[in-house]
């Protein structure tokens, strides 16, 4: 099954207090300020591939993240995608071994009819 999927990981590192300093907007707004906003962040997928993650929650291919903004949060999953180049391959020599097939069984055929 690794043939036909691959594994994708995201891992990132949301820290609002260091991204207000850095846009030099940390002294207008407080920590305290930052702690009252409820953030939610949620993740939709279309397959419900996913492995190893750091989610509240996971239904399906839904990743849910309640983050408090007022610290630094890490987020991190993994997700199998299907291996569209793999898949491509397989197929192709698939459809090359069906067509030399028919094409022998073709061959027999009028062998035996010529006989």
């Amino acid at each position: 099954m690794a043939f036909l999927m691959k594994k994708i990981r995201f891992d990132a590192t949301l820290d609002v207090p260091k991204i207000l300093k850095e846009q030099k907007l940390g002294d207008q707004v407080p920590t305290a300020l930052l702690s009252q906003v409820d953030y939610t962040l949620v993740l939709d997928f279309p397959i419900d591939t996913i492995g190893e993650n750091n989610a509240d929650s996971k239904d399906g291919g839904k990743l849910t993240w309640h983050i408090p903004l007022e610290k630094q949060n890490r987020l991190y999953f993994e997700i199998g995608v299907p291996n569209v180049k793999n898949i491509a391959i397989s197929a192709g020599v698939l459809l090359i071994l069906l067509v030399a097939i028919l094409i022998m069984l073709i061959r027999r055929r009028k062998k035996r009819k010529i006989s």
